[in-house]
């Protein structure tokens, strides 16, 4: 999952580089409680952007990510006049989901560190930058969906668009969970 702030550019040059910074900590401080609860795995955060993974071997973690990303806004939303207060401004994010096999190595000699790579991340990305052209919030491919079906009662899946992706060869099915 790549959860990232609507409007960030616009936020940090508003904000200056101090409360910017102050603004994303306070943001990012809901997500310790949801990752535990559920069973998220905190990969990185760059910038204004998180990447979160779940093991895909349970059903149960399709279900896990969309209600993390659900309850992490919903978290949001109740701080809304406090953020309004103290910034100005009431966060938003918006976010994508991917599912499938990834690599996980150790790079670098000097500073070597874990890192994910393959084409779910790549793609995971790329769908998150289309929910501005989308309008949605919350969209995610059809791999995830075809899990996720299984526990969706209380969400709508809605198909959106077989998109062609930047730097990818063949279009991508995209669609996008909202709750009913």
């Amino acid at each position: 999952m790549f959860i990232d702030l609507i409007s960030s550019t616009k936020y940090a040059e508003m904000l200056g580089h101090r409360k910017y910074s102050a603004f994303l900590q306070k943001c990012f401080s809901l997500l310790g409680m949801l990752e535990i609860k559920y069973q998220a795995m905190q990969y990185q955060i760059v910038g204004d952007e998180v990447v979160l993974s779940w093991s895909a071997n349970k059903l149960k973690n399709y279900r896990n990510a969309v209600d993390f990303y659900y309850e992490f806004i919903f978290e949001l939303l109740k701080l809304s006049a406090l953020f309004s207060q103290d910034f100005g401004i009431i966060p938003q994010f918006s976010a994508s989901i991917n599912s499938g096999k990834i690599m996980v190595a150790e790079v670098g000699t000097i500073k070597s560190e874990i890192a994910f790579h393959g084409d779910i991340l790549n793609t995971a990305a790329r769908i998150q930058k289309q929910c501005k052209n989308y309008n949605r919030k919350l969209l995610v491919t059809r791999s995830f969906v075809e899990a996720f079906k299984t526990d969706a009662s209380d969400y709508r899946i809605e198909w959106v668009a077989n998109d062609r992706l930047i730097g990818k060869k063949n279009p991508v099915e995209i669609y996008a969970i909202e709750p009913k």
